[in-house]
């Protein structure tokens, strides 16, 4: 009989992580510098880009925390609490932690980051202060990090002092450090990847999977502080409508219906299980490891911009964030078979035909009219609609796949004209299909000046998107904030290899095997990183004025602005 209910609160009661939000809230209120983070920035990003524990950010966080006036970092703790956390909440989780305590279920939480921050939600949710372990900092020993086999030994001590053992007790979390708890309780609730509850614990009895989509905000990381705060307002007025807007496209659990749905067929003689691993489990996979959802933001807004019901239009919502997951299976494919990815995790054969054939049916899925024929839309707009999205989403993925093949090659001369006409289609996608709904779904005010307008932004915003992110990429390593690591970021290299001829006078090429390049003098790189700041703020700037002429309220021309400058953060 389940007595106690212990909760993780990093990807499980919350959607990200506390500290590292806290840590920024700090920046932004100016208590932190920009010099003191080192430490704390270095160790968080070995966490994210090698799934190292994350025991050694923690630390470096709470020896941060521990620099500042106790009354300061109390009132910072309850501003950030009510101001920004309160919005992160998983309401799927938060439903079972209620229902718990309306059934007597006594509540525990157990966390990595600081007791002072996971003490909150105690008091929010009339959770005792003894009922919760998390890390703490010791003025002689100094960091005690709640993590891994520590939870476990914490959570049972905690447990054994109310009368309960770990075999009475439920457990959810999201995190493989968790795993020795997990195993340990009576009954455990795996919030995370299906792959990874395939791979570690399907078998293991007493261990259940939650299914639900691990829905988080626009952007969670560097990108969502862009947005202002009328984005954000939006985003949260419509934030259950966006979640469920994946679900009437794909459920995430094959069942007769569910295929009926996606297929047309009512009693054709499936395969569930195998339609479950085979497609169903691949697109949630690449769905929940996701860092952010905002393509889905954008096409519920410019559905109401153009005067339309989203509700009605639900499906329609989610198509780009599933058009972006086929483009992102693509790209895995090109590195899982590159033959330079020497020494890296390889995919099976079978592994990437699943991949590959997933990315196809989304591609055919997400513009096949059966979905417009649930929206009760005309013939006439159905086809519409194909055309346009067969034809954009093959255009951006040709794009996306184009600029792969230039990030893996070593020397590349790429002439502006092309380097333009490949940010465009790689991007276009991300604000050409919303717009479309303004075009198609409601004619009689398409006029063709307006239709025109709508290119002329598109066009304009999607090169701006690829140069601000060429930009961000390149600007700290120009400025001697960070070492050049020999991969300038993700490809960069290739795009600003023209501003390079350019501006640094075909002087040589980008450093390589971490080495900086003495070739080229520090004043010609900023020119380099300059020109392209400026270009990016050029084509905003054209994008911005096609966006004010537009027939649209001013309100929804500001959120259209604001998303539109959030793209370039995703």
């Amino acid at each position: 009989m389940i007595e106690a209910a212990v909760f993780d609160v990093d990807g499980t009661v919350i959607k990200g992580n506390c500290t590292y939000l806290f840590i920024r809230h700090l920046l932004n209120q100016g208590l932190i510098r920009h010099s003191e983070l080192v430490a704390f920035h270095q160790a968080y990003r070995s966490f994210l880009s090698s799934r190292e524990p994350i025991t050694k950010a923690i630390g470096e966080a709470l020896k941060l925390l521990e620099k500042l006036n106790p009354e300061t970092l109390k009132r910072h703790s309850n501003l950030f609490y009510k101001n920004e956390l309160t919005g992160q909440f998983n309401e799927h989780i938060l439903a079972r932690l209620h229902q718990y305590q309306k059934e007597g279920t006594v509540i525990f939480l157990a966390s990595s980051s600081p007791l002072k921050l996971i003490s909150l939600f105690g008091q929010a949710f009339g959770i005792p202060e003894e009922n919760i372990t998390a890390s703490t900092f010791h003025p002689k020993a100094g960091p005690l990090i709640c993590h891994g086999a520590e939870k476990r030994e914490r959570v049972s001590s905690l447990l054994n002092k109310r009368g309960f053992s770990l075999k009475n007790t439920c457990f959810f979390t999201d995190n493989l450090s968790d795993l020795p708890l997990l195993f340990s309780v009576g009954k455990g609730y795996w919030q995370g990847n299906k792959a990874l509850y395939s791979q570690h614990f399907m078998q293991k009895q007493g261990i259940e999977l939650l299914s639900f989509l691990h829905f988080l905000p626009p952007a969670s990381r560097e990108g969502w502080p862009a947005a202002d705060e009328l984005l954000r307002a939006y985003y949260q007025d419509k934030k259950s409508l966006l979640e469920s807007a994946f679900f009437e496209i794909i459920p995430p659990e094959c069942t007769p219906e569910s295929m009926r749905l996606l297929t047309g067929h009512p009693s054709l003689p499936w395969d569930l299980e195998t339609m479950q691993r085979v497609f169903y489990d691949p697109v949630y996979e690449y769905l929940n490891r996701r860092e952010q959802y905002i393509y889905n933001l954008g096409h519920c807004l410019f559905l109401e911009a153009a005067g339309l019901d989203p509700e009605r239009y639900k499906p329609l919502i989610a198509i780009g964030e599933l058009l972006d997951v086929s483009y992102e299976m693509f790209r895995d494919i090109m590195e899982w078979t590159s033959p330079n990815k020497v020494g890296e995790a390889v995919k099976s054969h079978i592994d990437i035909s699943i991949v590959g054939n997933v990315s196809i049916a989304l591609m055919t899925l997400v513009s096949h009219n059966l979905l417009f024929n649930r929206m009760g839309i005309g013939e006439d707009k159905q086809l519409r609609l194909l055309e346009r999205f067969t034809s954009i989403g093959f255009n951006a993925l040709f794009g996306n796949g184009l600029k792969l093949y230039w990030e893996q090659q070593p020397e590349v001369n790429i002439a502006m004209e092309d380097y333009l006409r490949v940010a465009y289609w790689a991007n276009r996608n991300k604000l050409q299909i919303p717009c479309d709904f303004w075009l198609i779904l409601q004619p009689e005010k398409a006029t063709e000046p307006t239709a025109h307008l709508v290119d002329v932004f598109v066009e304009n915003a999607a090169i701006a998107i690829q140069l601000y992110k060429d930009w961000q990429r390149y600007h700290p390593w120009i400025q001697g904030n960070e070492p050049y690591s020999g991969d300038l970021s993700e490809g960069a290299v290739n795009y600003l290899s023209i501003f390079r001829d350019i501006y640094n006078k075909g002087s040589g090429g980008v450093p390589k095997n971490g080495q900086r390049q003495e070739a080229i003098e520090m004043t010609q790189q900023a020119e380099a990183g300059d020109h392209l700041h400026q270009t990016f703020e050029t084509y905003q700037r054209k994008a911005f004025r096609a966006l004010e002429q537009l027939p649209i309220t001013p309100e929804y021309k500001h959120l259209i602005q604001a998303y539109t400058n959030l793209l370039a953060h995703a």
